[in-house]
């Protein structure tokens, strides 16, 4: 594919005129389809996870590479010693870069062991590892200078508290580390420091991975889990170390911390389960739900516009609505939930406007916005919420210096969404589905994501489907 430009891809015929060619921006590729009846359209695309999270540190993919603060136990951001951000003149053209190329950087619930998805597909891994999640045979502390490649081939990954799991470009999925409930689900409780195929998945599009658990969300709005029988969202009293339907359908993200796993649905609304220890399941109540049981988020996609984002940490969660709009819940003796208290909340509450994603990590939470600076706010221990020292409880965003831009958004092509009716729609990437459109299953777009439908002679316009207007 081609990365920041926009790129006539046609499939009406072949002999569109602008097939691969050009265009300055969508409003010029709009106008050249109009005059050009073949003309079969675009896809643009997601840059990847700008934001990543650790046990109690973030890191941003940024245009001049990746940069890292909080926790540095193990010497993971390769700065020598020390943590970082948490002492005056650390942040913004002083905070050193990492890695370059990187599509996804992540500790998961860790502060010892750090890895990094690369633009070439590549899962390199680094640090100290007692649960084996290097994806290396052994344990034992992996220097950056000497950092393993996990696994290659890789289009996501996640990273639980002692396990990993990758999913492959061909929708495979392997996952390495700590076993004793099944949570690598290879059919085995064994466990392995070698990445190890899942048993019976071979079109996974992500992934979630927790302590004890592990999910796969499909390519057909479905998902799959299994490890810790009261973790993986299905009517059982022993734990399964092979994949299981958990009954949803409609999915297109998922996310989990060490307790549960929530997914967004196609309709907007946000549905969890597991074994939460704290109101962070946002439905009101402030029971902890086990097992099969699943619990809708209030509100999201009701009252307020549909879920595009989520992000879960130790104990609170926080959503990125289509609108822009930024709601969190859940634990906040912190302010991780950033609402200017400490007071836990059991449905969700507008923390901010104009945020484009967002990432929960161990009691500290970060946005990126719009404009493209970013805002964290939390418990700040290790200097994590980025203002350059350790004062705790920093209970509202607070602006944070990295001195660099995100990269802009690439454009990704794939064919047109059969049924869309039109064949000059500009079909917008669907990472997720806008309200109102369909998932169509098993149709994928160059870079993996899922592709979305509208009805019969509507097509996806502005995140809305919007009637075709014939040629």
């Amino acid at each position: 594919c081609v990365e920041n430009e926009h790129v006539f891809i046609g499939y009406v015929t072949d002999t569109n005129k602008y097939e691969g060619t050009s265009c300055s921006d969508e409003a010029d590729c709009q106008a050249k389809c109009t005059l050009d009846n073949t003309c079969g359209g675009y896809t643009v695309g997601s840059q990847g996870q700008s934001l990543g999270r650790g046990g109690e540190f973030v890191c941003a993919v940024l245009s001049g590479g990746t940069k890292c603060w909080g926790r540095n136990d193990w010497n993971i951001f390769n700065n020598g010693a020390g943590h970082v951000g948490d002492a005056a003149n650390e942040m913004g053209a002083n905070l050193p870069y990492l890695l370059s190329d990187v599509k996804k950087i992540s500790g998961g619930g860790t502060s010892s062991v750090l890895c990094a998805l690369l633009t070439s597909g590549v899962l390199e891994c680094w640090g100290q590892s007692s649960y084996k999640t290097h994806g290396q045979s052994g344990t034992g502390a992996i220097s950056f200078a000497n950092r393993a490649t996990a696994a290659s081939d890789v289009s996501d990954w996640a990273m639980g508290t002692n396990v990993a799991c990758a999913v492959m470009n061909s929708g495979a999925v392997k996952c390495w580390g700590v076993n004793t409930h099944g949570q690598l689900g290879d059919g085995t409780i064994s466990t392995n420091s070698l990445p190890t195929d899942v048993l019976n998945i071979n079109n996974a599009m992500g992934v979630a991975v927790g302590m004890e658990s592990s999910c796969a969300l499909l390519t057909d709005g479905t998902v799959q889990c299994w490890g810790r029988q009261d973790k993986i969202g299905r009517a059982t009293t022993a734990d399964d170390p092979t994949p299981g339907d958990v009954g949803v359908t409609g999915a297109i993200k998922i996310d989990a911390n060490r307790y549960y796993t929530c997914v967004v649905l196609n309709t907007g609304k946000i549905t969890c389960w597991g074994q939460p220890s704290h109101e962070v399941f946002g439905d009101g109540g402030t029971s902890v739900g086990y097992g099969a049981g699943k619990h809708t988020v209030s509100n999201i996609g009701d009252t307020l516009p549909s879920a595009v984002q989520i992000s879960i940490g130790l104990d609170n969660m926080c959503a990125v609505l289509d609108n822009g709009h930024l709601y969190c819940w859940g634990r906040n003796a912190y302010g991780q939930v950033g609402d200017g208290t400490t007071t836990d909340r059991n449905t969700p509450v507008k923390i901010m406007e104009g945020v484009s994603s967002v990432i929960c990590a161990h009691r500290v939470t970060c946005a990126r916005l719009d404009d493209d600076s970013v805002k964290c706010w939390g418990r700040n221990l290790y200097g994590e919420v980025g203002q350059g020292d350790t004062i705790e409880n920093r209970l509202s965003p607070l602006s944070v210096d990295l001195a660099d831009t995100f990269p802009p958004t690439p454009i990704t092509y794939g064919p047109l969404v059969a049924g869309t009716g039109d064949s000059k729609a500009l079909q917008q990437g669907c990472q997720t589905c806008p309200t109102g459109s369909i998932r169509t299953a098993g149709d994928l777009l160059a870079n993996g994501a899922t592709s979305c439908a509208c009805p019969e002679n509507f097509h996806v316009s502005g995140g809305q489907c919007v009637a075709c207007v014939a040629g």
